[in-house]
């Protein structure tokens, strides 16, 4: 049964107001009738939140981030600049390599003449930033574009593989002060460099300011199965060159300085 409420203040029965239901309304007081708003059966779809859309950009090949050194992505390509061919970092290249001291330059250059080609001579300014691991500079030619060079070898003082990764960069000026302020400034090395080519191999007669001269080979690999072909073919101009085992160098320059 039932329990209708206020039955009393109508002057009828519970039992009448029972069965009238229209008494039953009645008998509730008004601001409580307020309070129940009739119910629609009616279902009301709900409005969807319009979601913002964002144009697609076409993303053409080159403004792809290519480059990456230590983690870092090129900002151009980050902030949807266009990206220059002169930002592009290659690699990993993969090297076999030697450096060697060298007391007589005049003499490997006489041994060169008849059999290699004389390319370029060029000044370089080398940057080298402080990293737990690998190398990492900044190199820097009057009238050629400047170059970030990570790599990493072993400190053997023999022929050796490397791994090397280059980045050319149209303001070497602020990437050397934006380094120089992240990770620190190891040393500043500048030298004269004369590149001959050999058999396939760059050949580097090198004099080094405050450290004194030098001689580097570098063979590039395309695979790693070549590699030991590589090395077996620098130990062969080590010896045509007459550079002895006791004259190579493990360390770098930076490590030199």
């Amino acid at each position: 049964m039932p329990d209708v409420r206020n039955y009393a203040r109508s002057g009828r029965s519970r039992w009448e107001l029972a069965d009238d239901p229209g008494a039953r309304r009645a008998s509730i007081p008004f601001h409580r009738r307020l309070r129940r708003p009739a119910r629609s059966s009616a279902v009301v779809p709900r409005r969807p939140h319009p979601r913002p859309t964002r144009p697609a950009r076409a993303c053409a090949p080159e403004d792809r981030p290519v480059f990456a050194v230590s983690g870092m992505v090129s900002w151009r390509s980050r902030n949807g600049a266009p990206m220059n061919p002169t930002d592009r970092a290659s690699g990993p290249r993969l090297l076999a390599e030697l450096k060697a001291r060298c007391g007589d330059l005049a003499r490997v250059r006489d041994r060169l003449r008849p059999q290699a080609t004389y390319e370029a001579t060029l000044r370089q300014v080398d940057t080298y930033f402080s990293v737990q691991r690998g190398r990492l500079k900044l190199r820097e030619v009057a009238a050629h574009p400047a170059e970030l060079i990570y790599y990493e070898r072993s400190d053997l003082a023999a022929v050796k593989p490397s791994r090397v990764y280059l980045a050319n960069t149209e303001d070497p000026s602020a990437l050397r002060v934006l380094l120089g302020a992240v990770l620190g400034i190891r040393a500043r090395v500048t030298k004269t460099r004369e590149i001959w080519r050999w058999e396939g191999v760059r050949v580097h007669l090198d004099l080094v300011e405050g450290l004194g001269s030098f001689v580097e080979l570098e063979e590039t690999v395309d695979e790693l199965e070549a590699l030991g072909k590589a090395l077996n073919h620098l130990e062969r101009l080590q010896a045509d060159l007459g550079i002895r085992a006791d004259d190579l160098v493990d360390r770098s320059y930076g490590d030199l300085s």
